[in-house]
């Protein structure tokens, strides 16, 4: 029983330490929340400068009318339809800078909220997980006292794995809220890609030609990045390095071992691809949307192992 109780002393040590690592990666996160709230300011002030030009070329409007009336006589139509042509252009170009700030900002928030969600929900995670160790820790020392005085090994033996089961739980659920916010920092780093490749298409030709290509290249970019989510986890939930280091090569592991193989290779063709879309001729990236319609289905496939793996569902044998 001390055996089995220091090993689990030891093993919530290492996942404690590992979990106040995760807590340095929300650190991090809590840094890109800052910026981005220092980014959402400036929108905010760039809106005003705007709307402050909208209303000084309101205020133009007047004063063409005023010299429209004087110069009647001279220039009915011609100078009429050329001021109205000008203010038309110049009102159009700061409306769309308008909208196009306003997307960015909503842009921002939305991904501001979604840091901040997700900083919560992780902060809340490592505290009940810290509370759960230290209860635990307490019932293990109460095991101790007992055990000393009274010699009941068959039930504490059985409060041990209890405990350790709990412990065991907790950990799983802190895994699978880890796979959570990775996959809800590509949605908010995909938003940012797609809205910085879309505004310089503002004709409407771009989402006849082009559309397609820039989705093609925002889904291999996805799933290399999913490729390599399912890889670590599944290195850091069977400890592969370790058991390697150890000498120990058992069925399972050498099943785990061509699994991340296999997405290590998967994962590194992504990236050949997403190197060939973002180095093209014009030609062949708007061929690639074609590509993009044929991707669908294999992105399907790796969201659902990717959720397999989050449930501890992913039967890596098939």
């Amino acid at each position: 029983l001390r055996d089995v109780t220091s090993e689990t002393e030891a093993e919530m040590t290492r996942k404690l330490k590992n979990l106040e690592k995760e807590a340095s990666v929300v650190q991090e996160i809590q840094i890109q929340n800052d910026k981005l709230r220092e980014n959402f300011e400036m929108a905010e002030s760039q809106i005003e400068d705007l709307k402050q030009r909208l209303d000084e070329a309101m205020g133009a409007e007047d004063m063409i009318e005023q010299l429209s009336e004087k110069n009647s006589t001279l220039f009915q139509g011609e100078l009429n339809d050329e001021l109205e042509e000008n203010h038309s252009e110049t009102e159009k170009q700061l409306q769309a800078d308008i909208n196009a700030k306003d997307n960015r900002i909503r842009g921002h928030q939305k991904k501001i909220d979604t840091l901040e969600e997700n900083l919560a929900d992780y902060e809340n995670t490592i505290l009940q997980f810290r509370e759960l160790v230290t209860h635990l820790q307490g019932d293990l020392e109460q095991l101790r006292q007992k055990e000393e005085s009274q010699g009941g090994i068959g039930s504490q033996s059985q409060t041990v794995m209890n405990l350790n089961y709990q412990l065991q739980s907790t950990a799983m659920k802190a895994q699978a809220k880890a796979i959570d916010l990775e996959l809800r920092k590509l949605d908010a780093l995909q938003a940012n890609d797609n809205l910085t490749m879309v505004q310089p298409y503002l004709p409407d030709g771009y989402f006849k030609t082009d559309n397609d290509s820039v989705q093609c290249l925002l889904l291999v970019k996805r799933l290399s990045f999913k490729a390599e989510l399912m890889n670590k986890h599944l290195e850091q939930q069977y400890g592969v390095s370790e058991k390697i280091a150890q000498g120990t090569f058992a069925a399972e592991l050498v099943s785990i071992c061509e699994v991340r193989q296999k997405l290590g290779w998967f994962g590194d063709m992504a990236k050949r691809f997403t190197s060939f879309i973002e180095g093209c001729s014009v030609e062949s990236f708007i061929k690639m949307g074609q590509v993009y319609h044929d991707l669908l289905g294999t992105e399907r496939r790796l969201n659902n192992w990717v959720e397999q793996l989050r449930k501890e569902e992913l039967k890596e044998l098939e």
